[in-house]
């Protein structure tokens, strides 16, 4: 099995931003490769997990393991969006003005369906501190509680 991560934003010019370097994927990938490698089920050999992150106004992360399977691909996603806050909570956010969705409830309607982590802007002085701390705890929040890749349960 292997790991992917992959990030977008619903927020305009960010990822440009010197802040944050879309190169530190690659590093959190290199993290959680010896425990995706750790599961042995002859069933999952081959497949690929991926984690998208979705850099997004919202209030808590927001972690959605239920994604579909690809048996043929091999591939499952787990999509996680990461509250990104305007520069009122934290220095190292953005203007609500970038933010696609101007309103941070807008997926309330849909928050059954998410498990959800709180965060506290107030622990990090930049913003690559922040989203890589988010994508760590996002990720070993699957492990830890669990997901299903084409009806095997994988939880450490």
């Amino acid at each position: 099995m292997t790991i992917s991560v992959l990030d977008t934003a619903m927020i305009s010019d960010f990822i440009a931003v010197e802040q944050f370097s879309t190169e530190m994927l690659s590093k959190i990938e290199l993290e959680f490769i010896q425990i995706v490698q750790s599961i042995k089920d002859e069933k999952l050999r081959d497949w690929e997990i991926c984690f998208r992150f979705i850099y997004n106004n919202v209030r808590q992360i927001l972690i959605y393991t239920k994604n579909k399977s690809y048996p043929k691909e091999k591939y499952k996603e787990i999509t996680v969006h990461i509250p990104m806050p305007t520069k009122g909570k934290a220095v190292w956010g953005v203007y609500l003005e970038q933010h696609v969705y101007k309103n941070e409830n807008h997926l309330d309607d849909k928050i059954k369906n998410f498990n959800c982590l709180n965060v506290d802007y107030s622990k990090f002085t930049n913003r690559e501190e922040y989203i890589i701390d988010c994508m760590r705890r996002a990720i070993k929040f699957c492990f830890e509680v669990g997901f299903t890749i084409n009806g095997v349960k994988v939880q450490l």
